[in-house]
């Protein structure tokens, strides 16, 4: 009975580090991205703005 409990717990715990493992992968990925799209579109941006600023 008190093994049970403390399989249990031992899954409970692993699952929660699980997820908070994964919850950081995609906080990451999410900063990843966002950055590469700025980066993809700051030259489009500049090469617009140049026709004010020549």
């Amino acid at each position: 009975m008190v093994n049970m409990v403390i399989m249990c717990g031992k899954q409970i715990k692993n699952i929660r580090r699980k997820k908070e493992r994964e919850f950081l992968d995609i906080k990451r990925k999410n900063i990843e991205n966002t950055f590469r799209s700025i980066f993809y579109i700051l030259p489009f941006y500049i090469q617009k703005f140049s026709f004010f600023f020549p």
